[in-house]
């Protein structure tokens, strides 16, 4: 297992993992664990869990972090970099009761933003350092964080800037409305040349990054 993320809702608590086998070490797709949050808060004897695997959908799904009222959880991946010059992220919902394994997971679609970058750096090591010739990974596009709040999905992740030949990372920040789906996209670069990665969080016009 690999890059696990963690999300909730009124009534969910969400374990998202990418699968490798142990034979190669090769990408098996993924896994959703969803537990009956009031069995986890309770310590019941037993808690009420059910596993969805996910083929042909990527990785890296990460659940949201989700304001009280709301009993779906939503999940988000980064999809696309560029196709047909628009970038994507998956969405999934899980929705109904966990308890009698009732509950059921469910591809909302691909929310697309006319704005493309690139995956994965040109070489692993990719960003300077003040005063030292060795260079540090950045990582990939792979989502960071996702919340909901007041029916909005809010999502980070790192992006790399421009598409075909990238030179900077930058912080790309997705605010998606349930229902519309019509997202409002934005990226905070720097003009100095900083290389910006591994973003915390991001809400409205704003983003945490390490």
């Amino acid at each position: 297992m690999d890059y696990p993320s963690l999300g909730f809702s009124d009534d969910k608590v969400t374990v998202a993992v990418n699968l490798y086998t142990l034979a190669g070490n090769a990408f098996a797709g993924a896994t959703v664990y969803v537990f009956d949050k009031s069995s986890l808060v309770n310590a019941a004897a037993a808690i009420a869990a059910q596993r969805f695997v996910l083929t042909s959908m990527g990785g890296t799904h990460v659940p949201a972090v989700t304001a009280p009222g709301t009993a779906d959880q939503f999940i988000v991946s980064t999809w696309a970099s560029n196709a047909g010059g628009k970038g994507y992220l998956l969405v999934l919902r899980l929705s109904g009761s966990v308890v009698g394994g009732a509950a059921t997971l469910t591809r909302v679609g691909d929310v697309p933003a006319a704005l493309t970058w690139d995956s994965f750096p040109p070489a692993p090591d990719f960003a300077p350092q003040v005063g030292m010739p060795a260079k540090i990974s950045v990582g990939d596009d792979r989502m960071a964080s996702v919340t909901l709040r007041n029916g909005v999905l809010s999502c980070v992740h790192m992006v790399l800037l421009p598409q075909g030949n990238p030179t900077i990372s930058a912080v790309q920040c997705w605010d998606v409305p349930i229902g519309t789906w019509i997202p409002s996209v934005f990226r905070i670069t720097n003009s100095e040349g900083t290389f910006l990665a591994h973003p915390l969080a991001c809400h409205g016009t704003t983003a945490a990054t390490s």
